[in-house]
């Protein structure tokens, strides 16, 4: 296999060492490498794909993670059908849909009414950004509940989503919680906004948030803000 140079997100390494539990030393230890090797990659330095495919090996995780730059974004959800809860949530999506398009995220969305209008929303955005680079969305019309769900985004947009958002979702149909235990099973980190109801109201959080961003998610009905969330939102998504 040549040995061209290249830059991997050293910021994605990094945080699949960290998720591993392994020092810089003992990721190099393990992929057979040198530990300065694993600093400069972290750092953006130059490096290979073979150096890649062995870091990669170690942390369980697909190459093309470490090489994919634009960050991507699943978003996953339904209305729940309580219209107060409703109008918030589709308040938010106006709001999200331009911090993410503004963020440089790549968004990637299944199949519902509420994705549907994200994906507008988002559309909208990058228009009037109108920006070389400008990342617009993209809609799966594959069953986002498989049990191989990396390789079905591998596959389908040559990455594996850095953080899943979940907004909403009806509890009864079930579709959206299937989603949810497969975003973890795929080892995607999900970020669960209990103000948008539903499903996400019930969930667990699995991204790494800070102690003060996990009570300001906790804040529903009243106390939510869809301004606020959707700041909430992109401060999560700047430490991918």
């Amino acid at each position: 296999m040549p040995k061209t140079s290249l830059r991997a997100n050293g910021d994605r390494i990094r945080r699949a060492r960290e998720r591993a539990s392994l020092s810089q030393e003992g990721l190099a230890n393990k992929a057979g490498v040198d530990t300065r090797t694993v600093i400069s990659v972290e750092a953006n330095g130059p490096t290979t794909i073979v150096t890649l495919m062995k870091l990669a090996r170690v942390l369980g995780v697909d190459v093309e993670t470490f090489t994919a730059q634009a960050r991507i974004v699943w978003v996953l959800g339904s209305y729940t059908n309580r219209s107060s809860t409703d109008r918030f949530t589709k308040s938010f999506l106006r709001i999200v849909a331009g911090h993410l398009v503004h963020s440089g995220a790549r968004l990637v969305v299944g199949e519902s009414t509420l994705l549907y209008e994200l994906a507008h929303f988002s559309r909208d955005a990058a228009f009037q950004l109108n920006s070389p680079g400008t990342q617009y969305p993209v809609m799966l019309f594959a069953s986002l509940r498989c049990a191989d769900l990396r390789h079905l985004f591998l596959s389908h947009i040559g990455g594996v989503p850095d953080l899943a958002v979940l907004v909403g979702g009806n509890i009864r149909r079930g579709r959206v919680l299937e989603e949810y235990h497969a975003a973890t099973a795929a080892k995607v980190p999900v970020l669960a906004l209990p103000a948008t109801g539903g499903v996400a109201r019930t969930v667990p959080t699995t991204a790494p948030v800070s102690p003060e961003q996990r009570a300001r998610l906790s804040l529903v009905g009243a106390a939510a803000d869809a301004g606020k969330l959707a700041l909430l939102v992109s401060e999560v998504l700047r430490a991918y």
